[in-house]
């Protein structure tokens, strides 16, 4: 089947951009392309360094892949219209980067957005009003090592993936065909919302008890009163998920839990960075905000998550 994605676009390539973008890059352009071209949107120093010499990935496996983009830039103005968007930003990018594609995306476009958060497929549709927008959410562990490099630790990246329920926007060989070349690992699933969420159940309670707490992720499983509210968020979060039509069950909770204990002690969230940072920009409305709403859409009351969001104010 001829690869209908001609042109793609990884916007932002941080560390989940830079794992997914560069083995694309490096997959494309060592193999047969098919007239395929991948465009990198960056920025800064690490956006220098990879116009210089490209992007250096380094993953777990022990190698070290050189990975050439047809384009990086930041500003996607010059570039064509293109098939396939990963947006890699984190939210409080989102509506600038949407802004700026704009007029680069057609009704047939695809765009998976690996982010955080679990309404950002509905950010993205009410922004664009165009393309075909599938919920999605993504496990890698990842970050820029150096300017042009990024380094992957842990087990490989996967890519959680699918039309919304009940829907039909996309028939997914060309994407998964897509995969195969680049080295993806993507799970096609019938029911995209419920990974979303079973995602969201780990990262946005750890990331709201560990910011306001100032615990790492052990130092919350270890600590008797910040676990029992680590486990008071998760059940609002479940509360607020089943209220949407996607419930969780008792098991995927334990599940979280035990996924959390694997990790190193003092492992601290991305979110609990930039807030001990000073960063006048975090994903408080992704992570936090958004429950909230949705809770009182559903008459569902999130006091514990409501309190957490007053400490992290002051």
């Amino acid at each position: 089947m001829a690869n209908s994605f001609q042109h793609i676009l990884v916007y932002g390539i941080g560390g989940v951009g830079g794992y997914f973008g560069g083995l694309l890059a490096h997959g494309i352009n060592t193999g047969p392309a098919g007239g395929t071209q991948v465009h990198f949107i960056a920025r800064g120093e690490h956006l220098k360094a990879i116009q210089e010499k490209g992007l250096t990935l380094k993953t777990a496996d022990g190698q070290t892949r050189r990975c050439i983009p047809n384009t990086a830039s930041d500003d996607p103005t010059p570039l064509p219209m293109v098939d396939l968007v990963l947006l890699c930003v984190k939210g409080y990018d989102l509506p600038g980067a949407l802004d700026s594609i704009r007029e680069k995306v057609t009704p047939s476009t695809v765009i998976l957005s690996l982010m955080n958060g679990v309404d950002v497929a509905d950010r993205v549709q009410r922004q664009l009003d165009r393309g075909i927008i599938l919920p999605t959410c993504v496990y890698v562990s990842s970050r820029i090592s150096a300017p042009g490099e990024v380094t992957q630790m842990g087990p490989a990246g996967r890519i959680l993936t699918g039309n919304r329920t009940g829907r039909r926007d996309l028939y997914p060989e060309d994407l998964l065909m897509l995969a195969l070349k680049a080295g993806w690992n993507v799970e096609w699933l019938e029911k995209p919302e419920e990974a979303v969420w079973k995602k969201y159940l780990f990262i946005a309670p750890f990331a709201l008890v560990t910011a306001s707490r100032s615990l790492t992720i052990g130092g919350v499983l270890k600590d008797p009163e910040a676990r029992q509210e680590l486990l008071a968020v998760m059940d609002e979060v479940m509360a607020v998920s089943a209220s949407q039509g996607t419930p969780l069950s008792e098991e995927v909770r334990e599940a979280t839990l035990q996924t959390a204990a694997s990790f190193p002690e003092e492992t601290k969230t991305s979110f609990q960075r930039d807030v001990e940072s000073g960063r006048s920009q975090n994903e408080r409305d992704l992570l936090g905000d958004t429950l909230v709403r949705f809770g009182r859409e559903g008459g569902v009351p999130t006091p514990v998550i409501e309190k957490i969001l007053g400490i992290l104010e002051k």
